[in-house]
């Protein structure tokens, strides 16, 4: 299944590869005068061409780079999806004000450069054939004429943009530009962002030359140019997915010209090759075919071996549950969303703010006692010595507001049910349940629990937190894959890179060894104490959050 699933939808990018260089192919100029070029995709334009390097044991490594919201995460991996040698940068998630969430964009893109020099000093530079990107979804950033950021960048944890959502909702037809774009009219979304830039922050929009996410900053930092993958644009609610361009009516709900974006590629698009400049600061050759990869999520799906039809997890910084579809596919009550992943292949899924963000709160916050590099495993160790259910503690995780289902990014955290008797164990303890119950609503929500006993592979942050896999694997009733790689989005990102230079015939996940791992499967004396605890989250979260109603049009 998982076999027919990555060839169905990469063995016609493949073809059409082979198709393009057979009848395009010419040999450009300059230091790499033996390689060979076609024709991008129309989305990229005339002025990109497509670099197609021989698969070469001297230049066998693709640097996957993940650009996440809380770290950035550089790997080296083989053709057969085996991390080589890796390095991490964190990323501050700045929070100036209540409501906003944002991140320094300069520091970013130097964080990810570095990153990718220290990789690069790990091993033969010479082995690297070219880089692969991932990026996170949901952040918006402004640039001037002279390409320089003019804001901090807008992450999916920044509320700005929620009054624009309302008045943007009665304007259209929401139902039907979610079918569309695959994304409902949410605060998240480019459009509702955008607006409020146009109606609450008109001088800076006066100074903008285009909006772009940070992903974007990182390409143009690496290659000079403006070109932003299908993949993760198809998470801005911009994008048709059946056009596979820029939607007409959303570009005018947020009152923004193609020509203030980025152009649009596919995921297995070359964008350029790595600049002089980029060279220097990332330690690796010049002229390095950089590939535009696509989302995060998606990516870490490949990487983990999803199958078509299956569902994978992601708890990272946020958290989500996302099923392999072969074509758009949303739910009537616009709590869902649908993105491309590439070719003709899709996922849809839902997302929660707090995960990660919630258990480092906790740590930071009850055990300031501890080391600061040691406030987690600190928190992590004594949850673990707490019995499932947390002796009634129940915690609704709303730090940052709520995605699916409630939709609210006014919403905010709960603790409940203390007494005397409890201790901050207790509270770490219902955190890392508050996660796991949100996870499993998602799952009822996508209406996919018969899928669970097979197995559901698990990639982020959790996978480093024992305790919390298998409260998760408890929560769900089903065994979970863990796989053991430093970052599953940036490995994902790298086996595109090695398809699109064409190390490799295909993603066929049959032709690579399942990454090494463990299985957590559920402790069944513990179904009924965590049936108990989340009847109780359930019903605080009936009590205090109403689900998400707004009028269909």
């Amino acid at each position: 299944m998982v076999a027919s699933f990555v060839a169905g939808f990469l063995g016609p990018i493949v073809s059409a590869l082979r198709r393009a260089l057979a009848s395009t192919a010419a040999t450009k100029p300059g230091p790499v005068a033996s390689a060979f070029y076609i024709r991008s995709a129309a989305w990229v334009g005339g002025n990109h061409r497509r670099r197609v390097y021989p698969p070469a044991m001297s230049r066998d490594l693709i640097v996957g780079l993940d650009l996440g919201t809380t770290a950035v995460k550089a790997l080296a991996v083989d053709p057969v999806g085996r991390v080589v040698t890796d390095a991490r940068a964190d990323i501050e998630l700045l929070q100036p004000a209540p409501g906003r969430a944002v991140i320094d964009a300069d520091r970013y893109v130097d964080a990810a450069l570095a990153t990718l020099g220290v990789v690069a000093g790990q091993l033969d530079a010479r082995r690297v054939a070219g880089l692969a990107l991932s990026g996170a979804m949901h952040s918006l950033v402004p640039v001037d004429a002279n390409d320089r950021p003019l804001t901090e960048a807008l992450t999916w944890a920044d509320a700005r943009g929620q009054a624009q959502t309302e008045h943007l909702r009665q304007r259209t037809d929401t139902r039907g530009l979610h079918r569309r774009t695959g994304c409902p009219l949410r605060w998240l979304y480019h459009a509702p962002r955008l607006r409020y830039f146009r109606e609450q922050a008109s001088d800076i929009d006066a100074r903008t030359a285009r909006y772009v996410t940070l992903k974007d900053l990182v390409v143009h930092r690496l290659t000079g140019q403006w070109v932003a993958d299908l993949g993760l644009m198809s998470t801005t609610g911009l994008v048709d997915l059946a056009d596979r361009d820029f939607d007409d009516e959303a570009l005018a709900l947020a009152d923004v010209g193609r020509d203030r974006l980025p152009r649009l590629c596919e995921p297995t698009a070359i964008i350029g090759p790595l600049t002089r400049e980029a060279s220097s600061a990332a330690r690796l050759l010049a002229d390095l075919p950089v590939v535009a990869g696509s989302s995060d999520g998606p990516l870490a799906n490949l990487a983990t071996l999803a199958g078509d039809q299956a569902l994978a997890i992601t708890v990272g910084t946020s958290a989500a549950v996302r099923v392999n579809c072969p074509t758009p596919t949303v739910d009537d009550g616009e709590l869902t969303w649908c993105y491309l992943i590439a070719g003709d292949r899709y996922v849809r899924g839902g997302a929660i703010n707090n995960a990660g963000l919630l258990a480092r709160w906790v740590a930071d916050r009850f055990y300031g006692d501890a080391p600061a590099d040691a406030r987690y495993a600190t928190m992590l160790r004594e949850a673990g010595d707490v019995a499932p259910g947390a002796a009634g503690v129940v915690m609704l995780p709303y730090l940052t507001g709520e995605r699916t289902p409630i939709w609210n990014p006014a919403a905010r955290a709960t603790i409940h049910g203390l007494t005397l008797t409890h201790t901050r164990a207790h509270i770490a303890r219902a955190a890392l349940e508050a996660v796991a119950f949100a996870v499993a609503e998602l799952v009822d929500i996508l209406d996919v629990r018969e899928r669970l006993a097979a197995g559901v592979p698990l990639s982020g942050g959790i996978t480093r937190a024992p305790i919390w896999c298998r409260i998760l694997a408890d929560v769900l009733g089903a065994p979970l894959h863990v796989a053991d790689v430093p970052d599953a989005s940036a490995v994902g990102a790298a086996m595109v890179g090695h398809l699109a230079l064409g190390h490799v015939d295909t993603l066929d996940v049959g032709a690579r060894p399942r990454p090494a791992g463990s299985t957590v499967t559920p402790t069944a004396a513990h179904a009924t104490p965590y049936r108990d605890a989340r009847e109780r989250y359930i019903s605080l979260k009936s009590q205090l959050h109403a689900p998400c109603q707004h009028p269909r049009r």
